[in-house]
């Protein structure tokens, strides 16, 4: 009999352990983090999140860290888009004696590649590729030198938070929200990244201080319209700036300034403006985007000998 009701005791102590597990609403495990939707059964992702645009690789051995004069050896740049944005690098290769390596990478392209999706939550993926001699000056044995690929691409990224509009906050009898600072955190599938937005009411008028930064930081952020010119001498107002390309409150076009941000340290703002504002407090959502092109490079060192 006690044999029986410890059975029973270890059958009941193990389904709630698996209950626990269990998300009723979702019918994944909570444990794992995952979920599923409940019209199709199929799990869900959100691919809509990062800090990363293009990532670059050489492909392994190609080029091989040893070279020997004389010879031609594969060059393989890989290139993934951990973002969302679909998007068609220009990439070049530089750092090297070019009558020493025989190459000449200037503005190629890969094509279009595509950024995550809901279909594609891990991005797109491309490459170039090319077949290249080296030869050694006469009297030297070996030599040394980096070779650094650069990829500049256009970059948007789109945000979209919900806000509290307070029409008027002087009078809060029949508001159902308060105007509060939000926080971003996680990005938005892109390199720059909307940080902050901070409500600012006053009758009639809301305006919204917006933070964005260069969250990535293994890049930097050049002029949309650059990115093909970028391995040239850019100016001032061609490096460290972003444009907005379009603000909306709801269906509600609003206009932001200053509309092209400048990067201080990484950090740039804008402060985008509602007028026209009646009634109580209400919730609704702000979506920003922002257009700019990106740089981002990798360097390999080589080692050329005399066979």
């Amino acid at each position: 009999m006690r044999n029986r009701i410890a059975l029973v005791l270890i059958l009941i102590a193990v389904s709630t352990v698996f209950y626990g597990c269990t998300n009723p609403e979702t019918g994944g495990s909570s444990l794992f983090g995952t979920g599923k939707d409940k019209n199709t059964g199929s799990a869900t992702q959100n691919y809509n999140t990062g800090i990363q645009g293009l990532t670059l690789s050489f492909l392994a051995n190609n080029p091989p860290a040893e070279l020997y004069n004389g010879q031609t050896f594969p060059f393989v740049l890989e290139i993934y888009n951990k973002g969302v944005t679909d998007t068609n690098p220009y990439v070049t290769l530089t750092g090297f004696d070019k009558n020493i390596i025989n190459v000449n990478w200037a503005n190629r392209q890969p094509g279009i590649i595509s950024g995550k999706s809901q279909l594609n939550p891990i991005g797109g993926y491309g490459f170039i590729d090319d077949n290249v001699k080296v030869a050694l000056p006469n009297g030297v044995d070996t030599f040394t030198t980096p070779v650094t690929a650069i990829a500049c691409y256009e970059y948007v990224t789109e945000g979209i938070a919900t806000l509290c509009v307070d029409p008027d906050p002087t009078n809060n009898r029949d508001d159902i929200c308060a105007a509060k600072l939000v926080q971003l955190s996680g990005g938005q599938g892109a390199p720059v990244m909307i940080t902050k937005i901070e409500a600012k009411p006053s009758i009639g008028t809301n305006y919204f201080l917006i933070t964005i930064s260069n969250a990535d930081k293994t890049g930097s952020v050049i002029k949309s319209t650059k990115v093909s010119t970028c391995t040239e001498q850019l100016t001032y107002q061609e490096v460290d700036v972003v444009d907005v390309a379009s603000a909306s409150l709801g269906s509600q076009q609003i206009s932001c300034e200053p509309a092209t941000i400048r990067l201080v340290s990484g950090v740039g703002t804008t402060i985008c403006e509602v007028s026209g504002l009646s009634g109580s407090a209400y919730t609704t959502s702000l979506i920003l985007n922002l257009r700019y092109g990106y740089k981002t490079s990798i360097t390999k060192t080589l080692n050329i000998r005399r066979m």
